[in-house]
């Protein structure tokens, strides 16, 4: 069992260098750039399984580099000589969406504002990777030992669609039980499908420039622009763009006008309270009808396709009890070589036909004059609700003062390529506790994304009591 009030001041005693420790991970720009440097996923996110590999030694875990894909830190159990000895998995990431948007300083210098941390990765997910180093840590030092094996995995390629984990199942075996924090407490047992594709269309003769937005296709899109060759006078298009909400338009030159869209980032799962910038200035554009040649519906299309966030423009506005509303987010566009590209993220509820719905969007974005360049599907995954999961769900609601049940959402997480698995925090969803920045910031992939500091160190506490529980029921 383990003493509340010792733990607590245990934290307390070591929170500065979890800062310290954060500080240095935060610090690294570890972007998942596949095949770059001549490594799987560029040389930051190398660079920080690296810091990863060195850290977890340092707390006296055995490492093993997959590959320069995943870091493995094994803290070994009493059990580890003997036959049929068991693993506890706990899956992080070490990769970030890039820092778009406006931040109030660099994004990889981690800085503290009130109660809060606030640098890319602080919240997603790389402080949830320092709490959980930090649980193990307590066990090994008040000698709390485990009789199974605990291996803390450290991904780099989470965001950009899990090859990392693919490339780990194929390579090493499942643990036996993994938690996953990156997500909410209390447990999440269940995660929406996931659907992602690419499409494209020719633009043929027409007036429109570029049409750019998006990067990695993680987030709702704070930002889109597109470029015009004028079709009357500038100035007359611009004062024609500049009365929509979110739009500003100015000239170039005798050349035609820039139009920007402003919007709101929001994660791709949990898309509501965003503002799509990409949709925002297709309908305007549309409305004015300034857009010529084959572009012009092209334009008009993503204009309809993005009329809500939850499948109304797809033809598809699914929805259960279980887990909610389909969600649906154009994330990316870009305008090259004559042809316009567009990106989507889809998130579907559990008792979804998957068959028919790929097969409506498939039909829907034809229809729209696009053709996919690329399209992967990922089932949904739901665990069972076995005592150990409502365990796992009691150790959190006690230690936040929390009445929450296990719930099903529409992030997609290590969870689903390592079942079993359930993720389990770090975030509180039913205590909603603002950051300390405008409404569109603050948050997982938005700008200036901050951790809550006593949810980190409430969840340090949460994560030594489950991994004994765990251990305990294996």
């Amino acid at each position: 069992m383990i003493d509340e009030q010792k733990i607590d001041e245990w934290i307390e005693g070591h929170f500065n260098e979890y800062i310290s420790l954060l500080t240095d991970y935060v610090a690294i720009p570890s972007i998942a750039k596949p095949e770059a440097d001549g490594l799987p996923f560029g040389q930051a996110c190398a660079d920080a399984l690296d810091f990863m590999e060195r850290t977890m030694r340092r707390y006296g875990l055995i490492t093993d580099d997959v590959d320069k894909r995943v870091m493995i830190g094994t803290l070994p159990g009493t059990c580890a000589t003997q036959p049929g000895c068991k693993t506890i998995g706990i899956a992080c990431h070490g990769d970030v969406v890039p820092p778009e948007g406006d931040w109030d300083k660099n994004p990889y210098t981690l800085w503290k504002n009130g109660d809060w941390l606030t640098g890319r990765g602080s919240t997603d997910n790389k402080g949830a990777t320092i709490a959980v180093l930090f649980a193990l840590r307590y066990l090994q030092e008040q000698n709390l030992r485990l009789r199974n094996n605990v291996n803390l995995y450290v991904g780099s390629a989470e965001e950009i669609g899990m090859y990392d984990m693919d490339y780990l199942v194929e390579h090493r075996p499942l643990p036996d039980f993994t938690l996953v924090p990156d997500a909410g407490f209390p447990v999440c047992y269940g995660e929406k499908g996931s659907i992602k594709f690419e499409a494209e269309a020719p633009v043929g003769d027409t007036n429109l420039r570029s049409f750019t937005a998006g990067d990695r296709g993680a987030s709702v899109a704070a930002l889109a622009t597109a470029e015009l060759a004028p079709v009357m006078n500038p100035q007359e298009m611009a004062q024609a763009l500049n009365g929509f909400t979110g739009i500003t338009a100015q000239t170039v030159g005798k050349n035609g006008i820039v139009v920007t869209s402003r919007g709101k980032a929001r994660h791709t799962a949990f898309p509501d309270g965003g503002i799509d910038a990409i949709g925002q200035l297709a309908r305007a554009l549309d409305a004015v009808g300034i857009v010529t040649g084959p572009a012009k519906d092209l334009i008009a299309y993503i204009g309809a396709v993005t009329v809500d966030f939850h499948g109304k423009g797809l033809g598809a506005p699914l929805e259960d009890e279980e887990s909610g509303k389909l969600s649906d987010v154009l994330t990316v566009t870009r305008l090259n070589g004559g042809n316009l590209s567009i990106r989507f993220n889809v998130r579907y509820p559990v008792t979804a036909d998957a068959v028919s719905l790929e097969a409506k969007i498939r039909e829907n974005i034809n229809a729209g004059g696009f053709s996919f360049t690329e399209f992967r599907s990922s089932p949904a995954s739901v665990a069972k609700l076995t005592p150990l999961i409502h365990e796992l769900c009691d150790i959190a609601n006690r230690i936040h003062g929390t009445d929450d049940p296990p719930y099903i959402m529409g992030g997609g997480t290590y969870a689903r390529k390592l079942q079993p698995a359930v993720a389990y925090g770090m975030g509180t969803p039913s205590i909603n506790i603002d950051p300390p920045y405008p409404v569109g910031q603050g948050r997982a992939h938005q700008p200036n994304e901050s951790v809550y500091i006593p949810r980190m160190k409430k969840g340090i506490k949460i994560y030594a009591q489950a991994l004994l529980a765990i251990d305990k029921a294996l």
